[in-house]
């Protein structure tokens, strides 16, 4: 969780993750690797990344729940089902706002 206290999005991990597979992959190529075994490392590190970024956002969430539990005294379950209703509850308004769109 290092990167948030320097200000360093997710996204902005994702999208150096997404440069890094695009340098290695053609540094490989222009290496004279086979297109073939360029294309295996960029699949190895895409799902690098994914693990990568899951366990990043899986903890991320976990410090979330528990600074807001711990701050307002609330239990850290309470305080995820009161997420996942927020959560819920947006969802729908989004919906029913497409529909009167005609969306």
């Amino acid at each position: 969780m290092v990167h948030l206290n320097r200000g360093v999005t997710t996204e902005m991990m994702a999208s150096m993750w997404a440069w890094i597979m695009e340098t290695v992959g053609a540094g490989l190529l222009e290496q004279g690797v086979e297109a073939v075994e360029a294309h295996r490392v960029e699949r190895t590190l895409a799902r690098l990344e994914a693990a990568f970024l899951a366990l990043v956002e899986t903890t991320y969430k976990k410090f979330l729940v528990k600074a807001v539990a711990e701050g307002s005294g609330l239990e850290e379950g309470l305080v995820l089902r009161l997420a996942r209703q927020g959560v819920e509850d947006n969802i729908q308004a989004w919906r029913e706002e497409r529909k009167k769109l005609g969306l």
